[in-house]
């Protein structure tokens, strides 16, 4: 067996409509529901949209297809959610996964389930729930396999489930010791409220510190008033995105949007941990929160502060922000300013590896590195073959910079524009992310709301920058 997860493409549909066509043929329930969301006979629209984002309410998931590459044979499925909401914690939890009837007991169930945890562990989620009926005994041990062990059996519209958790193994690069830690912003999950408040109330505390606050004078003041009910509240009526950020395995900062009818969000309780500040952490929270507003069709961001602290002021009037006014309430011993800043149009990405480029000290790009593999005459030829074929479309789609004729004697690096013709380009790399993928590359993504350098040349797709501008905050991600 030699298992591989892929994205569902035009080099995949005749397998997956293989799979799909026998399983519905046997009158079972498909697994996971992502799977089975869409009709895949409509192939293009099917690919498109089986994965989820965050807008509309919707949990963000990515769905992969199990390829056993010796058979060539997609015998499964797996969908991931990138966060846990109260139905998810319950019931659903983050992985669900389905094997087709007629090549199950064979362990590709157990592989499956492996290769989804290493996806959890790029999304920075390492406490992973899985849940399945309590009757289905094969699906419990390929989850037990993987180091499931069982918190309760909670009865779910007439069915008794089977609710495990899975700790994943630390690596290396996580252990307590280590200077190289990994770092993340992702999406809150329920089961993380009360670690959230307490890096709330700690990094409020130093203001009420600092300005006389206490629970006497200034009890509905946030180091003082937030608590798990607050947050739960926040999640499971408001709705509010909340957001975390990881330094290994630790949450060290944390956001949340409230969402307006109008055009307009609203950033509360942005959140550092006292010893991790200065390190440029608030700046990678507060770019997100703009992207991720902006994401959801949001113009301006807003919030308030304590008026009394200039620094704080200063700081968000260096991102853009302006002062709009102030307001006295009886309740606190402070003034209440509010700052707010319309969002950027344009956001920029690009998609590269960890080691860097010779020309551009930069991280090495997605096409080259892909392409160095076929130098290198790494992929199989039928790869190749796809490898050529899709680099005609970007040659006759995507406009070549003109100082790549020179050589890119700037050392030029292109950033693509969060822009349809831009995300066209994204759609159109997933050969090139399989690739990497499957030769054990490890591709990231890196965003920025402003041009992290000087422009040397700009089209409807990208923009090709050089040297790099002080003060522009890049967020950097694992591809998964």
């Amino acid at each position: 067996m030699k298992l591989r997860l892929v994205k569902a493409d035009d080099r995949y549909k005749d397998l997956i409509c293989d799979m799909l066509d026998e399983w519905y043929a046997t009158g079972e329930k498909i697994v996971p529901y992502a799977i089975r969301r869409l009709d895949y006979h409509d192939y293009e629209n099917y690919c498109k949209n089986i994965d989820t984002d965050n807008n509309h309410g919707h949990v963000a998931t990515t769905t992969w297809f199990a390829l056993d590459e010796e058979r060539n044979v997609i015998v499964g499925a797996v969908n991931l959610r990138h966060y846990l909401n109260e139905q998810l914690l319950l019931d659903g939890g983050h992985i669900g996964d389905g094997i087709r009837p007629f090549e199950r007991r064979k362990g590709y169930a157990t592989e499956m389930i492996r290769l989804a945890l290493e996806k959890c562990r790029q999304l920075g989620i390492f406490r992973v729930l899985m849940v399945c009926d309590k009757d289905n005994t094969g699906s419990a041990r390929s989850i037990q396999r993987n180091g499931g062990v069982l918190e309760n059996e909670p009865e779910v519209e007439g069915v008794v489930q089977q609710r495990y958790w899975i700790t994943l193994p630390e690596t290396d690069e996580e252990a307590e010791d280590s200077e190289n830690k990994p770092e993340y912003i992702r999406r809150m999950s329920i089961d993380e409220v009360p670690e959230c408040v307490e890096v709330i109330r700690k990094s409020f505390r130093t203001v009420a510190d600092e300005f006389g606050f206490t629970e006497e004078n200034a009890p509905r003041f946030t180091a003082f008033a937030t608590d798990e009910n607050r947050l739960y509240y926040h999640l499971c009526v408001e709705r509010r995105p909340m957001f975390v950020y990881l330094v290994g395995r630790k949450i060290v900062g944390y956001y949340s949007l409230a969402i307006s009818e109008d055009e307009s969000a609203e950033l509360n309780n942005l959140s550092v941990l006292p010893e991790y500040r200065h390190k440029g952490i608030g700046a990678k929270l507060l770019t997100d929160a703009m992207s991720q507003a902006k994401s959801l069709g949001k113009t301006m961001l807003k919030m308030g502060i304590v008026e009394e602290n200039k620094r704080l002021r200063k700081w968000y009037e260096s991102f853009g922000f302006i002062h709009t006014g102030t307001q006295k309430f009886d309740f606190f011993p402070f003034t209440c300013g509010y700052l707010e800043r319309e969002l950027p149009r344009t956001k920029y990405y690009r998609v590269h590896t960890a080691d860097m480029a010779w020309i551009t000290k930069q991280p090495r790009g997605i096409f080259t590195t892909v392409g160095k593999l076929v130098d290198a005459e790494i992929p199989t030829k039928e790869e190749i073959a796809e490898y050529w074929k899709n680099r005609e479309y970007f040659e006759k789609v995507l406009p070549l910079p003109p100082y790549y004729e020179a050589g890119n004697p700037d050392g030029a690096v292109t950033w693509f524009k969060d822009t349809p013709e831009g995300n066209d380009i994204w759609r159109q790399m997933t050969f090139y992310r399989d690739m990497g993928d499957k030769y054990g590359v490890q591709f990231y993504i890196s965003e920025c709301l402003e041009l992290p350098g000087e422009t040397v040349y700009e089209d409807d797709f990208q923009v090709a920058v050089k040297g790099q501008r002080e003060g522009v905050t890049v967020i950097t991600r694992p591809l998964v």
